[in-house]
């Protein structure tokens, strides 16, 4: 059976990477390891830059093959806001500040998903888009403004009230994370 390790201190994307790799016959172990994450607005596109940066980051503390999984969040009618600042915005906004931002606008948003594999001479990405609209007011518990706001295509509950009914809230058959183990269980393992 094939490892890997996803470098993360999120117990749920650790779960989301559990999911998506089983049907590979891969095995997910988490590792929390700090690496400063970098910002790079306007040079960074959809956020890969800072999912490969982290990656290596790791890997230069690991020492063993690894991935991470990074989360950009783009509002066109922000001017693609809130970008690499996406932990910052979900720290300091409340759901309010961020409907009072979209106040007559679009309230369209994309999420670019990135796991990036390295093994310090391999670094590849794996990028999924998914598509949603901002609920028009909070909805669910489990989540910042972002998990109660965001609705994915194809489904009209919001990030958080999936989460409340221990749900992933997007398809992880189509995710970054099923690309990867697509991948990687065709790859030799040492």
């Amino acid at each position: 059976m094939k490892e890997i390790i996803v470098v993360t201190g999120n117990k749920r994307k650790v779960r989301q990477a559990q999911d998506a790799m089983e049907p590979f016959g891969i095995t997910v172990t988490g590792e929390s390891v700090h690496v400063d994450e970098i910002q790079t607005p306007g040079t960074d596109v959809h956020g890969v830059a800072v999912a490969r940066r982290k990656a290596q980051d790791a890997f230069a503390a690991l020492t063993r093959p690894l991935i991470v999984c990074d989360q950009h969040w783009e509002i066109p009618a922000l001017g693609g806001f809130p970008g690499a600042y996406m932990k910052d915005m979900d720290r300091l906004l409340k759901p309010d500040d961020v409907l009072a931002m979209l106040e007559g606008k679009d309230r369209t948003i994309h999420l670019y998903e990135n796991v990036v594999y390295t093994d310090g001479n391999i670094t590849k990405d794996f990028t999924a888009v998914y598509n949603g609209t901002m609920a028009a007011e909070p909805r669910g518990v489990d989540g910042d403004w972002s998990g109660k706001l965001i609705i994915y295509e194809g489904t009209d509950m919001t990030i958080a009230e999936h989460r409340d009914r221990g749900e992933h809230a997007r398809d992880m058959g189509q995710s970054a994370w099923k690309l990867f183990g697509e991948w990687y269980a065709d790859q030799e393992q040492e």
